[in-house]
């Protein structure tokens, strides 16, 4: 065995203790083969058994160009938008429409060894999503996620063939991946992330990442050496603590034993929970080629007896936590400020947000008004009477605006740079409603002085 996904934390292979078991949903894909010719190298990904190797006319799954010859490469023949790309003059696609293809993306030099190095860096795998004509019928394509900079004139590019679309177990791939085992990139060793790794997000609960606690069968193929299967589980995204919320709270630790029993030791045994409801657990070696024989416990069928290993996942998940979602790290400012009257005190906040999921967390922990809120005999009846409780109420240009003006409730409203007549030109006050004051934008689009503005004033006028 030689293939391997690395353990989270763990940055090379040295014994079977070091991967498979606890691996980031953005893992570490490791070949300690030895391979010092470039070669090209295919990945696919998935949360089921029976994972088959795609296959194409060319050069492993290589549809076009359709030869076995490494450095053979197709070329756009005019500048495309990032999202495009055009066939060569005289190159036909012919797609069939029960599979999925794939572009690989590479440079703009010579498709040779002397700028393998530069392609290799250069790599951008993509789904074809629709063939579209240029000059005549399908002499171009469009493709998804679009490249970082339009696609110009020279660029190499080759199209791979995928699975099945039914086979909606398959949760990511990475086609036609220049490397060799001397630069170690591609061939030793693969980050599954994007722009080399393809996600189909619809299969995944967060977009370009793996399922945590999930169990996944990992194929490669490769243009000199032998395909290779393993298998292996993420991580778990629970906490292992456990809050007791009655009067009398204390803190217990969560030890999910089915995830420890997976856990391989560095001589390659794991350990399988009873089957027999007699008490007795039984260690096994483990051996990654093959579903069935590694990770025994995290999915069983409906009846524990029968090893199947293919049913729910028995792990210990994580589902919601209030606590989590209230917490905020990589804090960057800070300021809060107390009244001296009735206003609400005021509190600002910047944080670092590497992982692009605090305004999730944020937006999870908003009180909301219910889905029958104004939904009843009398229109904004339940609006009125919110309103009535509020310092201060801030909107855009809509119907709430003049029901709060109407209630005289001191109010403030974001008006773009060309507002409705009714509230005039260059007036920061309305004739309409003595409780309301205007935030214009200064020009189009620039909402960030309008607030500024708010913000300043609610610090100046209310806060101490």
């Amino acid at each position: 065995m030689s293939l391997y996904v690395l353990n989270k934390g763990k940055t090379s292979y040295n014994d079977p203790s070091d991967a498979s078991y606890s691996v980031s949903s953005n893992g570490i894909i490791v070949d300690t083969r030895s391979s010092t010719n470039w070669s090209l190298s295919s990945y696919s990904i998935s949360k089921a058994d029976n994972l088959t190797s795609p296959t194409g006319t060319g050069i492993i799954n290589r549809h076009l160009p359709s030869t076995q010859t490494l450095t053979d490469v197709l070329e756009n023949p005019v500048n495309t938008k990032s999202f495009q790309l055009k066939l060569p003059v005289g190159q036909t696609l012919t797609l069939d429409p029960l599979y999925d293809y794939f572009v690989v993306i590479y440079s703009t030099e010579t498709f040779d060894t002397n700028n393998f190095e530069t392609h290799k860096n250069k790599i951008h795998v993509a789904k074809i999503t629709e063939q579209i004509q240029f000059d005549s019928p399908n002499d171009a394509f469009e493709f998804s996620p679009k490249t970082k900079v339009d696609n110009v004139k020279g660029i190499k590019y080759a199209i791979y063939k995928g699975h099945l679309k039914t086979d909606t177990n398959v949760v990511a791939v990475g086609f036609g991946l220049l490397g060799n085992s001397v630069t170690g990139r591609y061939f030793g060793k693969l980050t599954i992330s994007t722009p080399a790794v393809y996600f189909y997000n619809d299969r995944l609960k967060i977009k370009n990442q793996l399922d945590y606690s999930t169990k996944y069968a990992l194929k490669k193929i490769n243009s000199t050496e032998s395909e290779l299967t393993t298998h292996f589980v993420t991580e778990s995204n629970s906490s292992a603590r456990v809050v007791d919320k009655s009067p009398f709270t204390y803190y217990v630790n969560l030890v999910d034993n089915l995830k420890q029993k997976d856990s391989i030791s560095n001589t390659g045994i794991s350990t399988e929970s009873d089957l027999t409801a007699m008490g007795t657990d039984a260690t096994y070696t483990v051996d990654l080629t093959t579903w069935n024989t590694c990770f025994k416990n995290i999915r069983r069928g409906l009846s524990d007896t029968f090893a199947s290993y293919t049913g729910p996942s028995r792990y210990i998940t994580y589902a919601n936590s209030s606590e989590i979602n209230n917490f905020m790290p990589f804090v960057l400012d800070l300021d809060l400020s107390k009244t001296i009257n009735k206003v609400g005190s005021f509190g600002q906040i910047k944080l670092v947000d590497t992982s692009k999921i605090l305004d999730e967390k944020i937006n999870a922990c908003l009180e909301t008004l219910g889905n029958d809120f104004d939904n009843k005999e009398y229109a904004f009846k339940d609006s009125i009477a919110v309103m009535r409780n509020l310092d201060l109420v801030i909107s855009c240009d809509t119907s709430i605006a003049h029901l709060a003006g109407t209630l005289n409730v001191p109010n403030w409203i974001a008006l773009k740079y060309v507002p409705d007549w009714r509230w005039q030109l260059v007036r920061n006050d309305s004739p309409w409603y003595a409780s309301t004051k205007l935030f214009r934008q200064p020009e189009w689009g620039d909402w960030d002085t309008v607030f500024d503005q708010m913000r300043t004033i609610i610090k100046k006028e209310f806060l101490i």
